[in-house]
């Protein structure tokens, strides 16, 4: 376990993460790709980026949440600061968008690999909000940034038993989750 974790805390990724990553490299392109318009150093922006996240994530922790078997889930949710960021700047909560259906614990795997992976882009765009805008509220965006969350997530994943069809289900739950993303981008 000590070599396992090593590589996964120098960024290497290997095993599950390897895999999930190629499958879903195009998705993670695609939905980078249309939130590059997003600039989060602009007030207009950053409201944008928080509304974007408030129309998907609420409703996908939901379902998470139907998973016991998913690591440090209460620590993991951040629809609350989310929703807390938004009202801070005086919006109101978006209407969610159509999440994916999650319907065992590979699925879920799978999306909790593409939240816990936006933690990594979620610390590069607080240092921006923070320099352009330093009144934000950016308590999603910094949302457990001292707790290892995504660290810790890699190294669980990596721990999993794979079973026949698992690895399938963890691809479509993840690519599931990159277009529920992509779709509540285009609104």
């Amino acid at each position: 376990m000590l070599e396992r974790s090593s590589a996964l805390c120098e960024g290497a990724p290997s095993g599950l993460r390897a895999m999930l990553r190629a499958a879903t490299i195009v998705d993670h392109g695609r939905l980078d790709k249309m939130a590059a318009g997003l600039d989060v150093g602009q007030p207009e922006g950053y409201r944008a980026f928080l509304l974007w996240h408030a129309r998907v994530l609420p409703v996908l922790e939901e379902r998470l949440g139907m998973a016991p078997e998913l690591p440090d889930w209460a620590e993991r949710r951040r629809a609350a600061v989310l929703v807390a960021d938004i009202r801070a700047l005086g919006l109101g909560a978006p209407e969610p968008c159509p999440a994916p259906p999650l319907v065992n614990l590979f699925e879920c795997i799978g999306a909790l690999y593409v939240l816990e992976g936006s933690r990594l882009g979620a610390a590069v765009l607080a240092r921006r909000v923070e320099s352009a805008q330093p009144h934000a509220p950016r308590a999603f965006l910094t949302h457990g940034k001292d707790a290892q969350l995504w660290r810790r997530f890699l190294i669980w994943l990596e721990a999993q038993p794979i079973a026949d069809g698992a690895a399938a289900d963890m691809v479509a739950g993840a690519r599931a989750t990159f277009a529920a993303y992509i779709r509540a981008l285009a609104v």
